[in-house]
């Protein structure tokens, strides 16, 4: 199940930063380091 999500997460910035670029994602990405913490970013991150 945590993969699914995960792969999800992953498929979902890959489309954002295919669409919207670089730095929105980074942006997106620092945000939500913010709110759920550095680990969960770094978790998803690791690809």
């Amino acid at each position: 199940m945590t993969t699914r999500i995960r792969s999800l997460i992953r498929w979902r910035l890959k489309l954002q930063r295919k669409v919207l670029g670089d730095r929105f994602v980074d942006r997106k990405l620092s945000f939500c380091g913010k709110i759920f913490g550095q680990r969960f970013v770094d978790w998803i991150k690791d690809i």
